[in-house]
C-alpha cells in the first residue's frame, strides 16, 4: 500500500504544480556521478542498501517486471511514455533515498564514457573508489561482458535533431531515438541491466535514467 501511495502520489507531482507556480521545497540536486566526492557517495551507497534490504527496491523490480511493456508504451505505438514513466517510476525511488539520509541519485553521463575513455569513470573504473564496484546488498548483480558499445556522440547528435518528442514514427521521433540509445546502455552493461525483470536492481540502472532523464 505505501509503495502504491508514493506511486500515486509521484505522478500527481509531475503532472501538476501549486496554485502559486512555486515548489513547495527547493528542488532536490542529482550531480554527475563523477563529480559526487567520497562523502556523497557515501550517503548514496548507504541509502541504497538501505533501501534494498528494506524491501522496497523489490517492490519496484515488481512494477518494472510486471508493467514494463504497458507503461513504457512499447505495446502502442500512438502513444509511447517511455520518458515520462521512468521519470514517475525514479521520482519513488528517490523519495526513499531522500527521506533516509537526505540523498539523491546521481546521474551517469555515459555520453562522456565511450570505449577507450573510460578513465576515472566509477561505474567501470573502480580504481577512485576500491568499495564502489558490487556492493554487498541483498540483491546479487552481475555486470559485462562489456563487449558492445556506448553510443556515439554522433548519434546522440541525430537524437537532438529530432524536432518532435513524438511524431507517429517509430524510426524519426526523439523518444524512440533517445530510448534506442537508452537500450544500447542496458546491452553494454549487460548482467543485470540486461534484462527487464532485473535491471533496477543493479544501481546504475537509476544513475542511466537519471542521465536519461536529465536529457
Amino acid at each position: 500500500m505505501r509503495l502504491t501511495t508514493l506511486f500515486l502520489l509521484a505522478n500527481l507531482v509531475t503532472s501538476s504544480i501549486l496554485p502559486t507556480g512555486v515548489m513547495a521545497e527547493s528542488p532536490w540536486i542529482r550531480k554527475n556521478a563523477a563529480d559526487l566526492t567520497s562523502a556523497e557517495w557515501t550517503l548514496f551507497k548507504d541509502a541504497w542498501s538501505t533501501v534494498a534490504a528494506n524491501g522496497f527496491l523489490q517492490g519496484l523490480l515488481d512494477i518494472h517486471s510486471l508493467s514494463s511493456f504497458d507503461h513504457h508504451g512499447y505495446s502502442d505505438p500512438n502513444a509511447p511514455r517511455f520518458l515520462p514513466w521512468h521519470r514517475v517510476f525514479l521520482a519513488v525511488f528517490e523519495k526513499e533515498l531522500h527521506d533516509f539520509n537526505g540523498t539523491t541519485i546521481p546521474y551517469w553521463d555515459w555520453n562522456s564514457y565511450r570505449e577507450g575513455n573510460l578513465v576515472g569513470n566509477p561505474l567501470v573504473d573502480h580504481s577512485s573508489d576500491p568499495d564502489w564496484g558490487i556492493w554487498n546488498f541483498p540483491h546479487d548483480v552481475s555486470r559485462g561482458p562489456f563487449v558492445s558499445s556506448l553510443p556515439s556522440s554522433a548519434m546522440y547528435d541525430t537524437m537532438y535533431q529530432r524536432p518532435v518528442y513524438w511524431d507517429g514514427s517509430l524510426a524519426s521521433s526523439f523518444a524512440t531515438q533517445l530510448q534506442s540509445l537508452h537500450d544500447s546502455v542496458h546491452v553494454y552493461v549487460g548482467g543485470n541491466m540486461g534484462g527487464i525483470s532485473t535491471a533496477p536492481s543493479d544501481p546504475i540502472y537509476w544513475m542511466h535514467h537519471a542521465f536519461v532523464d536529465k536529457t
